[in-house]
């Protein structure tokens, strides 16, 4: 027999009672969801700062979250560049 804290949930964030939309519209229960984004996001982080999917597996949930701001921050001044570099050579 299993014994359980009072205050221990029998839930994880993998249960399927909540569903919601996805990017494409269609629902899908939170825990798929959930997963698939966290992996979308280690992928997109490995790519870009050119380390191991498996090293990012040791990295707390802040600092993924951080190296996702700090890469779509540097995405945003690339592009105000292109676009800056757009702009003037249509002037001339």
């Amino acid at each position: 027999m299993i014994c359980r804290l009072p205050f221990e949930s029998l839930q994880s964030f993998g249960d399927p009672h909540e569903l919601i939309k996805d990017e494409n519209g269609k629902e899908v229960p939170f825990g798929l969801y959930r997963f698939n984004q966290i992996i979308k996001e280690c992928y997109l982080i490995s790519k870009n700062i050119n380390t191991s999917y498996n090293d990012l597996m040791d990295i707390t949930p802040k600092e993924k979250d951080m190296m996702l701001e700090f890469l779509n921050d540097e995405a945003k001044k690339q592009e105000e560049m292109f676009e800056k570099q757009q702009a003037k050579l249509k002037k001339h």
